[in-house]
Parts: C-alpha cells; sequence; structure tokens
C-alpha cells in the first residue's frame, strides 16, 4: 500500500487509481473518493477510462469483485439532480465519482 501511495501522491495515474480502488476496498471512502476526484481533475477523464481499461485485472485480483465497499461509497455520494449523464464539464464531483464507481460495477459483471 505505501507503494501505491507513494505512486499515487507522484501523480502517475495507475498510482491513483489502483491506490483508490484499495482504499475503497479497505472502507476508507472518504480518502479514497479523494484520489479518483484528484485523477479526474488533473488528469481528466479520458485518462479515469483509460486507467479502467489498464487496471482492470489488478483490480479484480485485489478482491474487489466483492464490491460491498462500491455500494456503500455509492451510498454516501450526493449527486444532484442538476447532473446530466454523459455532460461532464461542470458536473459535480459526487456525481462524477458515482458515475465511475457505476461503470466499473457495471464492467466487473462482465468479466
Amino acid at each position: 500500500m505505501n507503494n501505491l501511495k507513494m505512486a499515487a501522491d507522484a501523480g502517475h495515474c495507475e498510482g491513483m487509481y489502483l491506490y483508490d480502488m484499495a482504499l475503497i476496498n479497505e472502507k476508507q471512502l472518504t480518502e479514497g473518493s479523494y484520489y479518483i476526484k484528484k485523477l479526474w481533475t488533473e488528469q481528466g477523464l479520458e485518462a479515469v477510462r483509460q486507467c479502467l481499461q489498464n487496471c482492470s485485472r489488478v483490480v479484480l485480483e485485489m478482491s474487489i469483485r466483492e464490491y460491498r465497499g462500491y455500494e456503500l461509497l455509492l451510498s454516501q455520494i450526493e449527486a444532484g439532480d442538476e447532473s446530466v449523464v454523459g455532460q461532464f464539464n461542470g458536473v459535480c464531483d459526487g456525481y462524477f465519482i458515482y458515475k465511475e464507481i457505476s461503470c466499473f460495477i457495471d464492467y466487473i459483471h462482465f468479466v
């Protein structure tokens, strides 16, 4: 975990993504959502999507396939009614995180 944290803090996309998923798996939802939000704001939506693709197998091996942590995270996120699916410019952070976690849950259903 320490190496992942160092990579995440250094701004490496995959490091931020994997550290985020590990934190969420350990029910550290506040810090986990911080890193996915940081990845999105600093690197952009395409970087998050690329990390999902590049890291999906590693994440599954981290036992995140049991996604109770994701469901708990989703229940704690407030996404405003003004958020529109597919319109990410100016979308609230909560909605973005909610959407990303939902996409990941959908993804692992098909793996």
